[in-house]
């Protein structure tokens, strides 16, 4: 038989109302710590609701609210108080509600999802005697979580440093140094806040993430000491805002709890006491409603071995590049290029260093078609050697782990940003030789930079060599890193420069001597993420292990003992990098392993908690120590709310004043002492 409906305009007694259509007075609903969704149910009316016949088509856009229609039964069963004009949806409000003595107790739910499970008929029925759109129906609930798993996106930079700007760790106690302290000057400019301040955790929160959190209305509360927290995130497009709120949950020990009104709380673990929705201590505000409390204890199971498994591991390699061509959108071979446009390897060479008169001149290309390819490749396209076969698994590359903040790297004492990938070449410059002997700059010992002294070297070493009667000479600079004037193709493994690179076989008169490609030097150093075919039966990821010891410290093991299954505990966090002499930052990894293996080993085995059992539908919400309120109803059960705490139970109201229901007296908690029982209702 199904059960009746209470009418809204009854005295007394629960009332239950989702998206305005009133509902039986048996319901399950639950809110728990974390990002995952919880489920319950609410039964419907049928002549109200008509599971069976109800019409869902495309609506208003938001929460991914859908908008339909539905055959309803009779008018009057039930009442359209806060119905939408577009029928039921699969996204509304709850009610919990329940009237005693003319006193309201109420839980308001926003955004409150139909579940995606069937809307079935909650009894069996005699077809013969009883219509089957009069039995209820049951409807599955959950929360705006469920949408959290495939909407929302955060993408940008926040507070990420230059490259080669290191981040020190301090002392033995392996933490990241205040990122706070560090000047804007060395933090990327895009991701600064508008450009001119730090991001603070509270404004990536407020502005980035919550906004993008389907169905969230707020965010009500934080810790107060971390709200000026300065976290360093660089997210991609394509993250969902659920995995940028996660990896700032994780980094700065919060959890969150999403409240009734669809706002969501930050508390850190075990903080915030039992307390209602507007804020007030519940023990302070409503201990006639407290029916009974139940002591209780969790057994945590202690590993004895544990495996630590972090990040790809970043090698660096320098590897020699050749010269190719580009025709028709496709990487050739320098003499396959070359000969695409009607030019031999020595011809290239005469006219690469001829102005463009002289090439006219020499009957170069007059039309010019062949000189916009040569001008656009010939000594500025260069590849890393067998990049498609022998290093096809060094590409894409990556920045070198390498320490800027130092004269002599060391990634023994850093965890800092990488720097850019190194490029190192030969090229040429002119210089007026006459112009710099008359003012006397020719002198390598006069002042200034060491990129200048280095340059006024190499010309005063020509001019001993070939006099400084021509105005305009064609230097060859050498070999060295240089950081500007190409772009680099990391997918293919190509750097294209903005200049010819590569030297002349005599300086001299510009054209007056070929230039020498094929024995030009150009190198490329950069990180790459090791392969599994590279290193054979080697980790290609940072791994640790760590055995128990009595005391609860943790020993590394050089391996994992054999038939051993340890506990895994993943921290993509740990980096580990290798510089191009062999160094790494492994030392430091392990630090900070060990750290995170001992948080383990010394958890406690076991925490005191308790269950606090409340007679009236009251808008309990978690917190840090509040893990979990269930607010439910049966068909012999009148409305109880649920909340699992952690910790030593303190009411602050003595025991023997709980009343287990205000509408039975007769149901009393026992005494400070005695045992706790399970209320027995009335016959």
């Amino acid at each position: 038989m199904a059960v009746s409906l209470q009418k809204l305009g009854s005295a007394d007694g629960p009332v239950v109302i989702y998206q305005g259509y009133l509902c039986s007075p048996i319901y399950s609903y639950t809110r728990t710590l974390g990002l995952e969704p919880d489920f319950g149910y609410v039964f419907i009316d049928p002549p109200t609701f008509g599971p069976y016949k109800f019409d869902v088509s495309n609506g208003p856009s938001g929460l991914g609210r859908v908008g339909g229609t539905v055959e309803r039964g009779p008018p009057g069963r039930g009442g359209s108080a806060n119905r939408s004009p577009e029928g039921f949806s699969p996204i509304g409000d709850l009610v919990l509600r329940e009237v005693i003595g003319g006193k309201s107790f109420e839980t308001l739910f926003r955004n409150v999802l139909v579940a995606p499970s069937p809307v079935v008929a909650a009894f069996p029925t005699d077809a013969s005697n009883t219509p089957q759109d009069t039995a209820d129906a049951r409807v599955p609930i959950t929360d705006i979580r469920l949408l959290w798993r495939t909407q929302g996106e955060v993408s940008g930079l926040f507070n990420v440093l230059k490259a080669g700007t290191g981040i020190q760790l301090s002392g033995a106690t392996v933490t990241v140094g205040d990122v706070a302290a560090i000047p804007l000057s060395n933090f990327i400019k895009g991701s600064l806040r508008n450009g001119t301040e730090k991001w603070t955790l509270e404004r990536i929160l407020e502005e980035k993430i919550v906004p993008n959190l389907p169905g969230v209305l707020g965010l009500k509360r934080m810790p107060e000491d971390l709200k000026a927290a300065i976290p360093s995130k660089e997210w991609p497009p394509g993250t969902l805002a659920k995995q940028a709120l996660a990896e700032l949950l994780f980094e700065f020990g919060m959890l969150l709890a999403l409240n009734p009104d669809s706002t969501i709380g930050l508390w850190k673990p075990m903080e915030g006491d039992p307390q209602l929705q507007n804020g007030s201590d519940f023990f302070a505000t409503n201990p006639e409603e407290v029916a009974y409390v139940l002591p209780s204890a969790t057994i945590h199971h202690i590993p004895d071995l544990i495996q630590v498994t972090g990040g790809p591991i970043l090698g660096t390699v320098r590897l020699k590049c050749i010269p190719v061509s580009e025709v028709a959108g496709v990487l050739r071979p320098i003499r396959d290029g070359l000969s695409l446009i009607g030019l031999s390897p020595a011809q290239a060479d005469a006219f690469a260093v001829l102005p463009a008169d002289q090439r006219i001149a020499k009957n170069f290309d007059p039309k010019g078609k062949a000189a916009g390819e040569f001008d656009r490749w010939y000594g500025k396209y260069w590849r890393i050697i067998d990049a498609e076969t022998a290093n096809a698994d060094k590409l894409p590359m990556q920045g070198r782990p390498v320490d800027g903040t130092s004269a002599k790297p060391s990634l023994g004492a850093t965890l800092g940003q990488l720097a850019p990938i190194g490029v190192f070449t030969e090229r040429t410059g002119q210089a007026n030789l006459a112009q710099m002997a008359l003012e006397g700059t020719l002198n390598p010992t006069a002042a200034g930079n060491s990129s200048s002294q280095k340059y006024r070297l190499i010309a005063a070493a020509a001019a001993s060599r070939i006099g400084t009667k021509n105005a305009t000479v064609v230097l060859n600079l050498g070999f060295g890193e240089v950081t500007s004037g190409f772009r680099i193709d990391r997918e293919r493994g190509l750097v294209i420069f903005d200049q010819i690179q590569g030297h002349v076989l005599k300086e001299g008169v510009p054209g007056s001597s070929p230039f020498n490609l094929s024995k030009a030097r150009i190198e490329v150093e950069f990180g790459y993420y090791l392969s599994p075919g590279e290193c054979g039966d080697k980790a290609t990821r940072y791994v640790s292990f760590w055995s128990r010891q009595a005391d609860g410290s943790a020993r590394q093991l050089r391996n994992k003992p054999a038939g051993a299954i340890p506990h895994l505990i993943d921290a993509p966090e740990l980096a580990q990098r290798i510089d191009i002499s062999g160094r790494t930052n492994v030392s430091i990894l392990n630090a900070i392993a060990q750290k995170k293996a001992e948080e383990e080993f010394k958890r406690p085995t076991t925490t005191s908690a308790y269950e606090l059992h409340v007679t009236r539908p009251l808008p309990l919400i978690c917190t840090g120590a509040v893990q979990q309120v269930s607010w439910s109803a049966g068909p012999t059960s009148g409305p109880q709310v649920i909340a699992s705490i952690g910790g030593t139970h303190d009411t602050k109201t003595p025991a023997d004043r709980y009343a287990t229901r205000t509408r039975d007296p007769s149901e009393r908690t026992p005494p400070a002492g005695e045992d706790i029982q399970s209320p027995r209702r009335r016959r």
